[in-house]
């Protein structure tokens, strides 16, 4: 939709953030997903920790960012909206085209498929260090 279209009354931020998530969507797709997602894993403000709670903190975020660059566009969307972008579930239902009970669907069945791919590969790596 283009501005010229919008109606009188109607709220510009759901269309500007759609606007914008398209456009990132554009750009994404010519750079690495994965450096995408480092790079907003990697933006969190560090703490003092020790050298082994640091080590753990990249090994996590390295997992992380693997498996959310597995996930569908459609997953990643709804993940990055609520987690990232701190957007409520009217403003993310509006910026996607969706119903708030969509958007709540999605955010279930995208965080029960990360937490699936995250509880794997945490498993198959207690496996191969001998932990399991």
């Amino acid at each position: 939709r283009h501005a010229s279209e919008m109606r009188e009354g109607e709220s510009v931020l759901p269309w500007l953030i759609r606007v914008v998530v398209n456009r990132a969507i554009t750009v994404a797709r010519k750079r690495s997903r994965e450096q995408l997602v480092a790079r907003v894993l990697w933006s969190a403000p560090k703490h003092e920790i020790d050298p082994e709670e640091e080590a753990v903190a990249g090994e996590l975020r390295a997992l992380v960012t693997r498996e959310v660059h597995k996930l569908s566009e459609s997953d990643r969307a709804v993940l990055v909206l609520h987690y990232f972008l701190d957007q409520d579930l009217e403003t993310m239902a509006a910026t996607l085209g969706c119903s708030t009970g969509s958007i709540k669907a999605r955010l279930f069945r995208a965080r029960t498929r990360l937490r699936g791919r995250l509880q794997a590969s945490t498993s198959s790596m207690a496996v191969v260090s001998g932990e399991a």
